[in-house]
């Protein structure tokens, strides 16, 4: 009877001990199993804990009862030296860290297929992919975050890197985004290329846009076909389409212009609505459309060089080539200094044209005089010659515009023509008249 008694108590206290916690080199488990080392400030070299090894995984997977399963593969196989477990769910070894240069939040292929398709780095980057293969690289605190792949041939071949680049997008391809916030609100936009910070941020499904500088393409929406190259141009652009802005401020106010390009600081930079513009140099055409007309005066104009039609507010095709030609001293800025509305004018030359506020104007000249070499008027189809003109080195006549005292000056050859703008003796009318046989014929 004691016997029976001495083995009850035996095995009821041997239950209790296995089911409570155990401690190792502890008198004080905190755990199910607490392993303490031989001294935590100064540990032994056998102090740790030796998982099975193994040089190949098993030829025989294990089951539902081994997940999680713990083994380290020692690298004298095939597998690739390390801890893994085993995941019954998609029935293969993960390793603890995966290969991608050992960065604890960074994931590939989630399948564990391990073949590349896609790669994320950062907290939430990539934190909705599908691992269908799509191909995406999200680098960054929540890069390509939202839904993506969910349908084939969408949400693939994309690249992220920077703070929430491509965040939302979700069925969007081919983008490629480099630096903080770049294409941030993009959803569904394709071939489109950011790189700066906030370039693109608001782009939600404009396409094969090109945005490379600090807020380029900013604000843009839905435009499509656009590049902007340089801090800050084509900013404002939200639907415009097919606009080539280079140059920092460049197009910076373009909102829904068209077919525009301008190269140059501030080239173009408050136009709006203006559409098929050509500017080339700084400030060329900066003013056009700074009196924010939707109307159809602001199109069709080319500007090359510097400062070239800098004035012109509500203007169409104009053509002005050569330093500040056809510019003038309004600053849209400050808005000082005399804003002008002209037309069809065509100035060529340094400065041509600077003091011409009318329309429809020709003048060729390499200053800003009123007189110029060549002057012409479109709407009455007339020109002036202010100078000698000479015809196959053979004979010379003078031409312009003279008054009564200038033309008797003049020393004279047959075949002379001018216009007389006052009177005296010889020149006894307002007109045009002709020097023969040496006399002056009013014609």
């Amino acid at each position: 009877m004691k016997i029976k008694l001495l083995l009850s108590l035996f095995f009821i206290s041997y239950s209790q001990f296995t089911i409570a916690q155990v401690g190792i080199n502890t008198t004080n488990p905190n755990s199910a199993l607490h392993i303490s080392s031989s001294n935590q400030a100064t540990p032994a070299n056998t102090d740790g804990i030796l998982i099975p090894k193994i040089d190949e995984f098993p030829a025989t997977n294990p089951g539902v009862n081994q997940n999680g399963m713990l083994v380290f593969v020692t690298g004298n196989g095939t597998p690739t030296t390390g801890f893994y477990y085993w995941n019954n769910a998609t029935t293969s070894w993960i390793p603890f860290v995966k290969q991608i240069d050992d960065l604890s939040d960074g994931k590939s292929d989630i399948d564990g297929s391990n073949n590349g398709s896609s790669i994320f780095f950062g907290i939430g980057a990539g934190n909705a992919d599908d691992a269908s293969h799509n191909r995406n690289i999200g680098i960054g605190l929540n890069a390509l975050n939202d839904v993506v792949g969910n349908t084939a041939g969408q949400g693939e071949h994309n690249v992220g890197i920077g703070f929430q680049s491509l965040q939302l997008n979700t069925s969007g391809s081919n983008n490629v985004a480099i630096g903080s916030s770049t294409l941030d609100a993009n959803t569904t936009g394709r071939n489109n290329t950011a790189v700066g910070h906030n370039a693109l941020t608001n782009n939600v499904n404009g396409l094969r846009n090109t945005s490379i500088g600090f807020a380029t393409l900013v604000a843009n929406t839905s435009g499509r076909n656009n590049t902007a190259i340089g801090g800050n141009a084509l900013n404002s652009n939200t639907s415009g389409s097919s606009n080539v802005a280079i140059g920092a401020f460049s197009l910076g106010e373009n909102i829904f212009g068209q077919n525009n390009s301008s190269t140059g600081n501030q080239s173009l930079r408050f136009n709006i609505y203006g559409d098929n513009n050509t500017a080339v140099g700084d400030y060329a055409g900066r003013s056009l459309d700074d009196d924010n007309a939707s109307d159809l005066n602001n199109d069709r104009n080319v500007f090359i060089g510097a400062s070239s039609g800098n004035s012109d507010i509500n203007s169409s095709n104009n053509v002005y080539i050569g330093f500040e030609a056809g510019g003038g001293n309004y600053d849209p800025e400050t808005n000082t200094g005399t804003a002008e509305n002209k037309s069809g004018n065509v100035f060529i030359g340094y400065q041509s044209g600077m003091q011409e506020s009318g329309s429809n104007r020709l003048y060729i000249d390499n200053s800003n005089t009123t007189a110029p070499l060549i002057y012409g008027d479109f709407q009455t189809n007339n020109i002036e010659i202010n100078g000698d003109l000479k015809v196959a080195d053979q004979s010379v006549f003078k031409s312009g515009r003279f008054t009564a005292a200038q033309a008797s000056a003049l020393t004279a050859v047959n075949g002379d023509f001018i216009y007389v703008t006052s009177t005296n003796a010889t020149f006894t009318t307002i007109g045009f008249w002709g020097y023969e046989g040496g006399t002056w014929i009013k014609l």
